[in-house]
């Protein structure tokens, strides 16, 4: 049982406990009502006994009303202490709580204190000095690093910013794919169905018109974004070149937000580079150079033959 409960039921044994004997107010009840049927009986007979019996009962009432109110200011005195003594007991409670805490702090203070003491008698006062200055620069440095963190940067981002990060990683991812795919001696088109060049490509575009719906590009960025997607039509040369241009776009944009972009892994494909560099150079991941040159020597599905197109779809 709490002390509160058991202050509460001390207040109530106290009240019941207390004596009951006859107050000013019933005495004067008695009296009046007598007095009121009495007077009615002796002046009145028996109509003037029935007009003092009202009188009596007038002030019965009165009385009774007085009492009753009496009794709710008594009940709402009790509950104002048993209110009052719970904020007493919970104040005493918190301080009880401070002091423990802070026995608890000064303990730890102490110990605190004794350590760099030790600390200062073995090293001298001069050297102890320099070892609390680095010690707090380190600290600051750490703290430094924390609030900086990529971790720190993604969380205060608002909404609409996560909304155009995760655009330009999506569009980050669709360049990495593209470039894997034409390292692995995949074209730029598909006359049936997708290639993994098509479907990041595909990808691209959706991330290029989430970019364009959220107003992260204008209309001149987005004459430039066309003109750099690789097509049949183009060298590998330029193919790569165009590669890296969007792949350096992506980064810009990602720099806006203080990051780089090692610091997302879904972002960054260190094997980008090497995937271009294959593709120029001609060699394609599982095929000789030769195969690899007949790959890159197919012209452009609009400038084929009927029987060059029959010819591709081995028809």
């Amino acid at each position: 049982m709490t002390p509160s409960e058991l202050l509460r039921q001390k207040l109530l044994k106290e009240k019941e406990s207390a004596p009951k004997g006859v107050s000013e107010e019933d005495k004067f009840s008695v009296i009046a009502q007598s007095a009121a049927h009495l007077s009615g009986l002796a002046f009145g007979g028996e109509r003037g006994g029935e007009a003092g019996a009202k009188a009596a009962g007038s002030i019965r009432d009165m009385l009774a009303q007085q009492q009753n109110q009496k009794r709710m200011q008594e009940d709402r005195q009790f509950e104002r202490e048993l209110t009052l003594s719970k904020l007493d007991q919970e104040d005493l409670d918190r301080k009880q709580k401070q002091d423990m805490l802070s026995r608890s702090m000064s303990r730890e203070d102490q110990q605190l204190a004794l350590q760099r003491k030790s600390l200062e008698n073995q090293m001298g006062k001069e050297k102890f000095d320099q070892f609390i200055d680095l010690q707090k620069l380190q600290q600051e440095q750490d703290k430094l690093k924390k609030d900086t963190s990529p971790q720190m940067r993604l969380t205060k981002l608002g909404a609409e910013d996560k909304k155009r990060l995760d655009n330009v990683e999506l569009g980050k991812q669709a360049i990495n794919r593209m470039a894997e795919a034409l390292s692995k001696g995949q074209n730029t088109f598909s006359l049936v169905g997708d290639n993994d060049f098509t479907l990041a490509r595909t990808q691209w575009e959706e991330a290029f018109g989430r970019m364009q719906s959220g107003g992260a590009i204008s209309e001149k960025e987005e004459k430039r974004f066309r003109q750099l997607m690789p097509t049949a039509t183009d060298s590998r040369e330029i193919q790569a070149s165009k590669l890296r241009q969007l792949s350096q776009e992506m980064d810009s944009r990602l720099s806006k937000f203080g990051l780089k972009p090692q610091d997302l892994p879904n972002y960054y494909d260190p094997n980008f580079e090497g995937n271009v560099q294959k593709y120029t150079a001609g060699t394609i991941s599982g095929m000789s150079k030769a195969a690899a040159a007949n790959v890159r020597a197919k012209k452009d599905p609009s400038q084929m033959t009927k029987e060059e197109l029959l010819m591709e779809l081995g028809e």
